[in-house]
């Protein structure tokens, strides 16, 4: 750097417009040591634009002046314009540097194909190969996380479907057992309605024997003797009644007999005599012998 910058102060010598250039290059080279980045962007930025210098070195400097303050935007774009040129070590820093900013942001796929394309133009840079395959570790392991909470997702959304699906299960269920219930309650109450028309019809079928009964004892009721006021008389008083018929048939076949009450009751008391005697002679005759194979005469 120092033989640079004495042949630019050589070159002022011939030409005043190199001496500026010279000039406002040591004074942002001076500002970029010093980590004086506003100065070093200041001087950087007069090179380009006021004074038309496009040495890639300006140019990588004002990249990282860039990134230094934080302005990653004019940053990332200084190190786009400078990964394709052919000055393969300013192109393997520029994309080294667009990798590292990628792999900042967790962009692993750009800050890989960054890493390689850096690798590339200059394989023996160790940083850069060692940073290629962390970023390839990281790649891999964000992969395989985005598989899991993919899988997870899927997961969870089959559990959430379950889920669903057993709740519209189970209000399916509830809504049957309602049907159930509510078809159960009117068998329930049609078979209380036949119990009910059987039991009527059997308290009316029991009743036709008992009405049967009642009419029969109303008959016989009627049939008794009553008395004057209308009244079924007494067991006593029938009984009387019937000795009271039985008197008069006597006495009208005692008058149809020309036979006298008195007369009759004579001739009834010799018939009971003779028959009182009869019993007495049957109870006196002797009693045949057992085993005598002989007549009894």
């Amino acid at each position: 750097m120092k033989f640079c910058l004495l042949i630019l102060s050589f070159l002022w010598l011939v030409d005043p417009d190199v001496s500026v250039v010279n000039q406002h290059k040591k004074a942002a080279e001076k500002a970029f040591m010093n980590q004086k980045y506003e100065t070093a962007i200041s001087n950087y930025t007069y090179l380009m634009d006021s004074l038309n210098v496009r040495e890639p070195e300006v140019m990588l400097n004002l990249a990282h002046s860039y990134y230094h303050t934080k302005n990653m935007e004019k940053a990332a774009g200084m190190y786009e314009n400078l990964g394709n040129i052919e000055d393969t070590k300013i192109r393997a820093i520029a994309n080294h540097q667009r990798g590292y900013m990628a792999a900042s942001e967790k962009k692993y796929d750009e800050a890989l194909a960054f890493f390689k394309k850096a690798l590339m133009a200059d394989p023996s840079n160790d940083e850069t190969r060692y940073n290629y395959e962390m970023v390839k570790k990281l790649l891999k392991d964000q992969q395989q996380n985005e598989e899991k909470k993919d899988q997870k997702k899927e997961e969870e959304k089959k559990e959430e479907e379950k889920k669903e699906q057993q709740q519209k299960d189970e209000q399916k269920k509830q809504e049957q057992q309602q049907q159930e219930k509510e078809q159960q309650k009117q068998e329930n109450g049609q078979k209380n309605e036949d119990q009910q028309s059987g039991q009527d019809q059997q308290d009316k079928e029991k009743q036709k024997p008992e009405d049967t009964e009642k009419q029969k004892q109303g008959e016989e009721k009627e049939k008794q003797p009553q008395n004057k006021d209308g009244q079924n008389n007494s067991e006593e008083e029938n009984k009387k009644l019937q000795d009271q018929k039985m008197q008069q048939m006597r006495q009208q076949r005692l008058q149809k007999m020309n036979m006298s009450e008195e007369k009759a009751n004579m001739i009834l008391n010799a018939m009971r005599n003779n028959e009182v005697q009869y019993y007495q002679q049957m109870q006196k005759k002797p009693t045949k012998k057992k085993n005598s194979g002989k007549p009894d005469w």
